[in-house]
């Protein structure tokens, strides 16, 4: 039986240690909420949150996306990274969909626009693998799809309609939820002017 909480269980302790500072560990204490868990369970105890070490740090992540916590985020994320060759693909696309949000968050630096939009892409390139999962699992409808919505936002920004239209039609032939058909509509009407 594994004494070290989650990151001992899943071989995480001596990164945690030398990747964080003490004020960003002190800040992800403050940050770190879950339900029927502690801060301590980390570090104390038996076990993981399920399988997948992608799982874990992406949760872990979540916790930290407030703007100014977006540093600590990003460490959790790009270690989860790491793995994405030993996990589901619900877990990388979920994964994917933290790394969207947290690089858009950060797009007035051009570097972080250009992660979210290379994580949409990546997210996409998943989605109709992604959609058998849930729709196996669940069942319809599917959900809203992060990485379809943003990049079409992204392209739009850049005037790239045709190519903003051509994702709302993939989004909305795959099923997923939006208002795809009106969001084509209107960027028909933007190409229009142009």
């Amino acid at each position: 039986m594994n004494g070290n909480g989650s990151f001992g269980f899943y071989s995480l302790t001596d990164w945690w240690t030398n990747s964080f500072t003490d004020q960003e560990k002190t800040r992800f204490k403050e940050l770190y909420k879950p339900l029927g868990g502690s801060y301590e369970d980390l570090f104390k105890g038996s076990g993981g949150y399920g399988d997948s070490v992608v799982w874990f740090l992406t949760m872990l992540a979540g916790f930290a996306l407030n703007k100014s916590d977006v540093g600590i985020a990003l460490k959790f994320l790009n270690k989860a990274e790491e793995f994405v060759g030993n996990c589901t693909v619900v877990d990388k696309h979920f994964l994917l969909n933290l790394l969207i949000e947290v690089h858009y968050k950060l797009r007035d630096d051009i570097r972080h626009y250009q992660k979210a939009k290379k994580h949409c892409m990546q997210q996409i390139s998943l989605a109709s693998e992604t959609s058998d999962f849930f729709l196996k699992k669940y069942g319809p409808p599917l959900p809203r799809h992060l990485g379809f919505n943003q990049f079409a936002i992204l392209l739009e920004k850049e005037k790239m309609y045709e190519e903003a239209i051509a994702v709302c039609k993939e989004a909305s032939q795959q099923g997923w939820k939006g208002n795809w058909l009106d969001r084509i509509q209107r960027l028909r009407d933007l190409a229009e002017c142009t």
